[in-house]
């Protein structure tokens, strides 16, 4: 299991140990045409907070389409304990076992989904939050945050729609159709900027300390870095990289 840093930023997102300093592909190469429109492979929860947006992205997946199979979303019911199969009725625990199944597969490696996704799904988990976040950014994949309020690391002045689709949970049925229908040129920009943004703000523990320590200083500065500074290269924090 993938140790975590607590908080360290202004939305309390965790941030995977085994992410740090993960290698993004060259800028050059962002035009790459990937495997897949958007994955997901994570838990679905059949009680509790974040059900329903976990449950409904089972319906989205369609890996076993005879033409192209674009979604590929796999969840899986099982948890530690027996509480989730006593939640369930017989019809519902049958899906349940096939899903698993299907989850399981040798074929689904999660990072190789990411790494061969233009979108990641980045549903809420049992907390607005989720670490999938952070996955999606590191391996190059465009995050499409699924968690209504969520407040998203440093979104005091980082643009996330520039890098990100943020999503309304209540519209999930649509969520294919929008992003079929964004253009592979907008796709191309949104990517390299996601790229920036994780270099710059997210890809060390440094680099992460170093953004909250610079939103402070300009909380208190008469001459704080505007929001030009902070979503375009070099970065806001630019010179305090030694």
């Amino acid at each position: 299991n993938a140790e975590y840093m607590g908080p360290l930023n202004d939305s309390s997102e965790k941030l995977p140990m085994h992410f740090i300093g993960q290698r993004m592909p060259s800028l050059l190469a962002l035009d790459h045409h990937e495997q897949y429109l958007a994955t997901f492979k994570g838990k679905r929860y059949v009680y509790g907070m974040g059900s329903e947006t976990r449950d409904f992205l089972r319906f989205l997946n369609n890996n076993k389409h005879p033409a192209r199979p674009d979604i590929i979303s796999l969840t899986t019911c099982e948890h530690h304990g027996t509480v989730w199969r006593r939640t369930l009725d017989s019809e519902q625990l049958s899906h349940c076992l096939n899903d698993i199944q299907e989850y399981k597969r040798h074929k689904w490696d999660y990072i190789q989904l990411l790494r061969n996704s233009t979108f990641c799904f980045v549903p809420r988990g049992r907390r607005l939050d989720s670490f999938r976040l952070l996955e999606s950014l590191a391996t190059g994949c465009i995050p499409v945050v699924l968690s209504n309020e969520l407040a998203l690391p440093f979104e005091s002045v980082l643009e996330w729609h520039r890098f990100a689709v943020i999503l309304d949970e209540r519209t999930l049925s649509r969520v294919p159709s929008i992003l079929r229908g964004i253009s592979p040129e907008q796709i191309n920009i949104m990517r390299i900027q996601a790229a920036f943004v994780y270099r710059t703000y997210f890809a060390s523990i440094q680099r992460i300390l170093l953004t909250t320590f610079k939103l402070l200083y300009d909380g208190l500065s008469p001459r704080p870095a505007t929001r030009e500074m902070w979503n375009s290269p070099p970065g806001a924090i630019a010179d305090l990289i030694t």
